[in-house]
């Protein structure tokens, strides 16, 4: 009896034995199970927030104009000068060298303006009239044109966009005092018109002033006289005229007649006694 009991155990103990070595086997076997944790994509254009580059003098001071400006020309601006009314010449060039304010580009425009000007006649309360002054931008382009933007409203503005149309220049802003849109185009045309009429005048002036009156060539109704120089000849001499005295017509005077008075004795001799 005790030796079934003892085969018993021992059966039971190889199987439980074999299990567990299965079950370690298993275990090893099995592969392991790991979590990946994935993102989306994203097609979205990542903004990068460039600051515009400036043209003049980066400055804080009240003096200083800040115009932030477009340039919608289609050109690249080579040279930006500008110039108050009191100054004779354009200053120097307000770009970096080798600097270009390329078609499409925004930038920060800084420019201090002159010290105001005052008249010499003061007015009826005793206070100079201060004038205001008016600003004129040259621009040059890289194909070598040169355009300018006259009366620029520096203090009507903060942002604006330079345009071109027929190689002159023009601006449009929102207006600081009204609100509204506004477009330089027609004053700059008609400002352009009167200069070029003002040229044209110049032109014919210097070409009076140059005209060489002792030219060898003169046309007149179609008529063409080469090589004329005047002469001058003397008048012929005339003999004098003889001037003749008139007659000298003398006449006799009346003769007057006495006139007859009545005289006692008129025609009576000694003493009255008539023959």
């Amino acid at each position: 009896m005790k030796n079934k009991i003892f085969i018993v155990s021992a059966a039971l103990a190889l199987i439980l034995a074999g299990c567990g070595s299965k079950a370690e086997v298993a275990e090893e076997s099995a592969p392991a199970v790991t979590t990946v944790q994935t993102t989306e994509a994203t097609t979205e254009a990542v903004e990068i927030d460039e600051k515009p580059k400036i043209i003049g003098k980066e400055s804080d001071k009240e003096s200083v104009y800040k115009i932030e400006l477009v340039n919608s020309t289609g050109a690249d601006i080579t040279e930006f000068s500008v110039k108050s009314d009191s100054e004779e010449k354009y200053p120097a060039n307000m770009l970096e060298r080798k600097d270009v304010f390329k078609a499409n580009e925004k930038r920060i425009l800084y420019y201090e303006m002159p010290e105001d000007k005052e008249d010499d006649e003061d007015t009826d309360d005793g206070n100079a009239f201060v004038l205001t002054p008016e600003y004129t931008i040259q621009i040059k382009f890289s194909e070598n044109k040169t355009a300018e933007l006259h009366n620029f409203p520096f203090d009507d503005m903060k942002e604006g966009t330079i345009k071109l149309e027929d190689d002159m220049v023009y601006l449009e802003y929102k207006s600081i005092l009204s609100g509204d849109k506004v477009s330089t185009k027609e004053s700059e045309s008609m400002i352009n018109s009167k200069n070029d009429d003002s040229d044209a005048h110049e032109a014919v002036t210097e070409s009076y002033s140059e005209y060489n009156y002792n030219s060898d060539s003169y046309t007149y109704d179609d008529d063409t006289y080469s090589d004329y120089t005047p002469s001058y000849q003397e008048p012929a001499t005339q003999a004098p005229a003889v001037q003749t005295e008139p007659p000298v017509v003398q006449t006799e005077p009346p003769v007057t007649e006495a006139p007859t008075q009545n005289d006692p004795n008129s025609g009576c001799l000694d003493g009255g006694l008539f023959y």
